[in-house]
C-alpha cells in the first residue's frame, strides 16, 4: 500500500518534470498545448526540428510515469488490477514499443515510411496530451479515492476522444496524399490500436 504522502511526492516530481519541459522547450510546449485546435506542433515536428523531437520524447517519458502512477492507484482500489509503479511503467512502455514496432513493420511492408512516421508523431502527441489530463485526474483520485469510478470513466472518455481526433488527423493526411490507399488506415487501426492493447491486457491479468 502506497501512502498518500508518497503519491503526493510522485505527482510533485512529475509536475516538476513537466515544468522543466515547459521551461526548456517553451515554443514546442506552447504549440503542444494547442494540439486540439491547431496542428502546428505536428507540422513543425515533420520539418525535423530537433527541439520538437526532444520535447516530444521528454513528454512521452513524463506521460509513461503519469499513467503508471494512475494504474498503481487504481490497483489499490480495484481487485481486478495488480499493477505497482514498476509494472505499470513497464506495461505502458511495452504498449508504446509494440505500437512503434507495428508502425515500423507496416511502413516497411507497404513502403510508406512517411505516412507511418506521421502516424507515430500524431499518436505520441495525443498520448502525451492525454497524460496531462490523467495527471489532474490522478491528483483528484488520490484525494477522493471513493470516486474512482468517475475518474476512470472520465479518463477512458478522454482517451477515446483523443484517439478519435488522432484517427481523423491520420485519415486527413492520408486522403491528402494518397486517397486510393486508405486501406493503410485499416491496417494501422488493427495493428496499432487493437492487437497491442489485447497483448498488454492479457499480460496484466
Amino acid at each position: 500500500m502506497i501512502s498518500t504522502e508518497l503519491y503526493t511526492a510522485l505527482y510533485l516530481a512529475i509536475a516538476l518534470f513537466f515544468v522543466a519541459i515547459r521551461l526548456g522547450y517553451a515554443e514546442p510546449f506552447y504549440y503542444f498545448k494547442r494540439v486540439l485546435v491547431d496542428d502546428t506542433f505536428v507540422r513543425l515536428y515533420e520539418k525535423g526540428l530537433k527541439r520538437w523531437r526532444n520535447a516530444l520524447i521528454l513528454l512521452t517519458v513524463a506521460s509513461v510515469l503519469v499513467y503508471a502512477v494512475f494504474l498503481t492507484q487504481l490497483s489499490e482500489i480495484r481487485t481486478t488490477l495488480s499493477f505497482n509503479f514498476l509494472t505499470g511503467s513497464l506495461a505502458v512502455a511495452v504498449l508504446l514499443l509494440l505500437k512503434w514496432g507495428a508502425r515500423r513493420g507496416l511502413a516497411f511492408a507497404h513502403n510508406e515510411a512517411s505516412f507511418f512516421e506521421l502516424a507515430q508523431v500524431q499518436a505520441q502527441t495525443y498520448f502525451a496530451y492525454g497524460a496531462l489530463i490523467a495527471f489532474s485526474l490522478g491528483v483528484l483520485l488520490s484525494v477522493y479515492p471513493e470516486q474512482h469510478l468517475l475518474f476512470e470513466y472520465l479518463l477512458v472518455s478522454v482517451i477515446l476522444a483523443l484517439q478519435t481526433k488522432c484517427y481523423f488527423g491520420v485519415i486527413k493526411h492520408l486522403l491528402r496524399r494518397k486517397s486510393e490507399r486508405l486501406v493503410l488506415f485499416i491496417f494501422y487501426l488493427c495493428a496499432l490500436e487493437i492487437a497491442p492493447v489485447v497483448v498488454v491486457y492479457t499480460l496484466s491479468i
